[in-house]
């Protein structure tokens, strides 16, 4: 045997991470040529950070959204952010123009399912991109990465069938 199993759990789990991290950075690039150069590069390439979302859906229907699942499930600390400063992160033409932190109310895994009911009705919404931007806490105050969301993936979070309900409204 190679390890215990406690070690052999934690490897798993954090290869897990590691493929869902790539699978999403391939999603995110897949859409790029290759580029070949005729001599050794020396230095390192590296995509701009999108500061986008790329929102491409009905405006009106996504604040609606929000504001039923901040009443709902209490999306949103509203101590601390609202949902005018989450519609305008998640529309904006570059989030890093707002100066705004955006601190969500409900559990991770809420969180990880509404983005992922979100994901078609914008170009760029990644969990890899929403980490990226380094402004967005979870409900106990950490800053939320894609490592986070990942850890948080959940299909059927609690209250999913409101989540939809309310979900459903964006069509």
């Amino acid at each position: 045997k190679y390890g215990n199993d406690l070690e052999d759990l934690q490897y798993t789990e954090l290869f897990k991470e590691f493929l869902t991290i790539e699978a999403d950075y391939l999603k995110e690039t897949q859409h790029l040529q290759q580029i070949t150069f005729e001599q050794p590069v020396s230095k390192k390439l590296s995509l701009p950070l999108q500061k986008t979302f790329g929102f491409n859906g009905n405006h009106e229907a996504l604040r609606k959204v929000l504001n039923s699942l901040n009443n709902k499930i209490h999306l949103l600390n509203e101590s601390k952010s609202s949902v005018e400063d989450l519609y305008q992160f998640l529309t904006t033409d570059d989030y890093s123009k707002l100066n705004k932190h955006i601190y969500f109310g409900c559990q991770n895994p809420q969180l990880w399912y509404i983005i992922k009911n979100l994901q078609p009705y914008f170009k760029n919404l990644s969990y890899a991109n929403l980490g990226r931007s380094g402004l967005l806490y979870s409900k106990g105050g950490s800053l939320l990465s894609a490592a986070n969301f990942t850890s948080s993936k959940n299909d059927v979070p609690a209250a999913k069938t409101l989540i939809d309900k309310i979900l459903s409204k964006m069509h």
